[in-house]
Formats: structure tokens, sequence, C-alpha cells
């Protein structure tokens, strides 16, 4: 008998957060949104028999994430990461794509590093350039910032990294030697900004996509009680969801999914050694802080990705 409550209790439960999630859908971007810098107000689902149509029906989802410093820090808006989300269902992977925040990219209006699209409010223009340079669509956007990561990170008891090389502070000259290391969230944090490298920004976004595997994998570990908490407080947490925009519709299946241990993850990243980039200079309007400005650009030309995609499309398939 105490079994059969139990069950009862359980489609009640469930029921009710359905009910919830499908009273959040017209307040959350649906599919068929336009992520145009002038959006239409777009219909979502129509009805209650459309919404349990759909709950269950799992798709591929891409999400990029703004890694940013947040306002404890001067640039605060300037991206430090920023990682498309690719998950493919069918066969159970995630791909971390990082792209290069020194990309220099353009909109109608100006041109720009794609690591300045919050400061600037380009968003919008950001995510259709990521389909040009990646061949996969975004679905929605996260910023994270740096004071969620110290405190996720610490919530998980730290993470477990293999450091490739030694990193250096270049003001300070701390060192965290190369091998294993244990890093709290401050660890992580200063570890996850760090570029004082031969490498530069390729060597943090390497240490970027270390810290979220062994992130992914403190979490999946966790027990049910506490993955609950960790969404409450990271995932679910007003200040996170103030600066997001993602279809839930795409993402409610998979919180009932309990396989989340099958999942793996794969690392993208451009680094030089791919040969699909490289520096050039952009001359600054006289009155500048300085002359000019280092930047990335596809080594076929400017705004050409058909190499880039090329290379990512061979990674993801």
């Amino acid at each position: 008998m105490r079994s059969l409550f139990k069950y009862i209790f359980l489609v009640i439960s469930g029921l009710f957060i359905l009910i919830a999630a499908y009273a959040l859908v017209p307040k959350i971007p649906s599919r068929d949104l336009s992520w145009d810098s002038n959006p239409i107000s777009q219909p979502g689902l129509e009805s209650i028999s459309d919404f349990f149509e759909d709950i269950f029906r799992q798709s591929q989802i891409n999400i990029l994430v703004f890694g940013r410093p947040g306002v404890e820090y001067q640039g605060g808006d300037l991206a430090d990461a920023l990682v498309l989300v690719h998950f493919d269902p069918d066969r159970n992977k995630t791909f971390l794509i990082s792209l290069p925040r020194d990309l220099w990219i353009s909109d109608k209006d100006e041109q720009f590093k794609i690591n300045e699209a919050i400061y600037k409010k380009k968003i919008p223009s950001v995510l259709s350039e990521v389909k040009d340079i990646t061949g996969l669509s975004a679905d929605g956007y996260l910023i994270v910032d740096l004071k969620i990561v110290k405190e996720a990170v610490d919530f998980l008891g730290g993470v477990d990294i293999v450091l490739e090389e030694t990193a250096v502070d270049w003001v300070s000259h701390f060192e965290m030697k190369a091998g294993p290391q244990h890093l709290n969230g401050e660890d992580a944090v200063w570890l996850i900004r760090n570029r004082y490298n031969r490498e530069g920004d390729f060597f943090r976004e390497k240490n970027q996509q270390a810290v979220i595997k062994s992130a992914f994998d403190k979490f999946i570990a966790l027990s049910k009680e506490k993955k609950i908490d960790f969404f409450k407080e990271f995932i679910l947490n007003p200040s996170i969801l103030a600066n997001a925009q993602i279809d839930m519709s795409l993402l409610t299946p998979y919180i009932f999914d309990s396989n989340l241990t099958e999942i793996s993850l794969e690392s993208v990243v451009l680094d030089f050694s791919t040969k699909l980039l490289k520096t050039g200079y952009i001359s600054l309007p006289v009155g500048a802080t300085t002359t000019n400005v280092s930047v990335l650009i596809p080594s076929a030309g400017f705004e050409n990705y058909q190499e880039i995609k090329k290379y990512i499309q061979e990674k993801v398939k």
C-alpha cells in the first residue's frame, strides 16, 4: 500500500511540474523564435494538447554560452568565453565548441570583436554569425558571470583537471603547476581567465573546457536531492534567467531523462594548429587609447567561414 501511495504521489508531482512548465511557455520563446534585432511577436504553443505532444520529443540543441566577468570587474560585459554547446541526442554526445573571443565580425552597422556582443547589445547579430561560422543554428543563449562559476564549483566540492602546461599569473607570478589539480571556485575562476601563455586565448579556452567537463562529471555524481538543489541555485536562479533566452520546449524532454551519466562531452577548439585562423590588426580612429587592435580572422579572409564550418561539421558528425 505504501508503494501505491508513493506512485500516486510521483504521478501527481509530475503533473504539477508539467502544468507549471506549461504556464511558463507563453513567457519563453517558442521554437519559431525570430532572432532579428527587431523581433516580431511569434505564436507559442496554442493549446495544452500541443504542449503534451511536443514535451517528450527530443531534438538537437544548440545553446551559445557567454562567460563574462560581471559587474565586479573592469570590462565586465566583455566575454572571456564563448562556447556553443551542441547536444546530439541520437548519439548522446555534447560538443563544446569554443569560439575565439578576438574573432573580428560585422553586422549591417559596424565591425567588432565577437566578445563585445553583450556590451554592444549585438547578441542577435552574433547568433546569426554563429550559424555562418559553425553551420549550427543557435536555439538560444545564456550569460554566466564569474561569480556564478565560483559558487557553482564550490557547491560541487571543487573540480579535478589535468593541466597540460603550468599556468602563471603575469602580475603576481603565482604558478599553478602542470599535472593533476583540484580546484576550488576561486582557483577555477583564476584559471579560466588566465591567458599568460604562448597559446594565449587558446590556452584559456582549453582550460575552460576542462573545468566544464569536470564540473559536469561532479554534477552527475550528485544525489537526486543535491541535483535539485543545484538546479534551484544555479539554473532557476532569477539572475541567471534574466540573462538567458532559451527555447524551453527543447530542454523539457531532458529534465525528465535520467540517462545523464551516458552523455559524453567532446571539445572543439579552433587554435592555430588548425591553420584556420590568422592574426590581423585593425586601425582605430584618432583619439583611441591605442593605434590598432589585434584580432583574429579566418585564414581564407574576413568572414570567409567555409573551411572553419567544414572543420566543425567534421568534428560533430
